[in-house]
């Protein structure tokens, strides 16, 4: 197996802890605030920027290992964590439409965010330095 394979391997083994653990209390979070009468696009919506935070903390330092490394990295991040809160709310809107419970469509659609999430960071947002685009001559 090589270096490369190696490693996205073990990046994808911490980005599943860490998702697990951010997402398993932000679904927790997100069913209570079902509970006590938000809607569900809603509750999805107030605790999605409290994940982004968490979960920066915990790819840039552990997962991704790249710490201290660059200033872009958290917008970078914020970009695509802000394009998904966007459509997130809507898929939540569209699977409850289609007849999901609110519980259910939360659930797939942290799986697909995390998904797509976890292939974003590990090709734009953290991408080895080996895989940097050079930068314009001048």
């Amino acid at each position: 197996m090589s270096h490369d394979t190696q490693m996205h391997i073990k990046r994808l083994l911490k980005y599943i802890l860490v998702g697990l653990g951010t997402n398993g209390l932000l679904y927790a979070a997100s069913l209570v605030l079902v509970f006590l009468g938000i809607s569900a696009p809603g509750a999805m919506a107030m605790v999605f920027p409290v994940g982004v935070l968490i979960s920066f903390l915990f790819n840039r330092n552990w997962t991704f290992q790249m710490a201290g490394q660059k200033k872009s990295f958290f917008a970078r991040y914020a970009l695509i964590y802000g394009l998904v809160f966007i459509l997130s709310p809507g898929g939540v809107y569209i699977l409850e439409l289609g007849g999901a419970s609110s519980a259910v469509a939360l659930f797939l659609m942290t799986g697909l965010n995390a998904v797509v999430l976890f292939i974003l960071l590990n090709v734009w947002v953290f991408r080895p330095a080996s895989k940097e685009m050079p930068e314009k001559p001048g």
